[in-house]
């Protein structure tokens, strides 16, 4: 999953001396040490959420929450048509372009052309990629197998 830099870079820009970070469930987090850093974290926390602190090695470290990193995605929908969200559930489900434009009776070049526009809307640049955002954010469910992978 691709971290949204902004966030991160932004509580560094503050003077902060982060020594990690990681996503989990959709939100990011930095550890920063905190032995330098008090004076200037109880300004950030007003802003973000410190989760914890804990002790290693004789350094006193904090998780803060910088950002979620998948919003709400309830833009998703509204940008993409139905078309579109169909040709996404065919690919979710495991169709190849062939596939889908025989299931849509449309040509294969046209499947290729939702796809593009598709992955420009979604900012992604792979077939998982949008399955991916659009099952994370559940604008898309596929229910249905591929009839030959059952």
């Amino acid at each position: 999953m691709a971290k949204s830099k902004g966030s991160f870079e932004q509580l560094g820009s503050e003077g902060l001396n982060i020594v990690g970070d990681f996503c989990i469930n959709n939100h990011c987090y930095q550890i920063i040490n905190l032995d330098k850093n008090i004076s200037k974290l109880k300004n950030l926390t007003q802003k973000k959420i410190e989760l914890t602190r804990f002790k290693i090695k004789e350094q006193i470290l904090a998780i803060i929450e910088v950002e979620k990193l998948v919003n709400d995605d309830s833009d998703i929908i509204p940008v993409l048509t139905n078309r579109e969200i169909q040709v996404a559930n065919f690919v979710a489900i495991g169709y190849c372009n062939k596939e889908i434009a025989k299931r849509l009776n449309i040509s294969t070049c046209t499947v290729s052309s939702y796809l593009r526009r598709i992955f420009t809307k979604l900012k992604v640049d792979s077939r998982a990629a949008m399955v991916y955002k659009l099952v994370l954010s559940q604008k898309i469910q596929p229910k249905t197998k591929h009839p030959e992978k059952n």
